[in-house]
């Protein structure tokens, strides 16, 4: 994910990947009025990196979806 300054100018980079380095996959992304990034996708990594509350702590199968935000 990259986000680009209103000129044309990388901002900032962010990759995703799991520790296992499995199938760690953006599928959508979307901004806020404010300019914050939202990005969702699925892993099928046991050890995906979570925040220290995530809705669901343990990975429940062999897919799991995520969202994230970042600002």
């Amino acid at each position: 994910t990259v986000k680009y300054s209103s000129l044309g100018e990388e901002s900032w980079v962010r990759r995703f990947n799991g520790p296992d380095h499995y199938n760690d996959e953006a599928s959508d992304l979307c901004l806020d009025a404010l300019g914050n990034v939202y990005v969702t996708g699925s892993t099928t990594s046991a050890n995906f990196p979570v925040s220290a509350t995530p809705r669901q702590a343990t990975p429940g199968g062999s897919d799991d979806a995520f969202v994230t935000n970042i600002y």
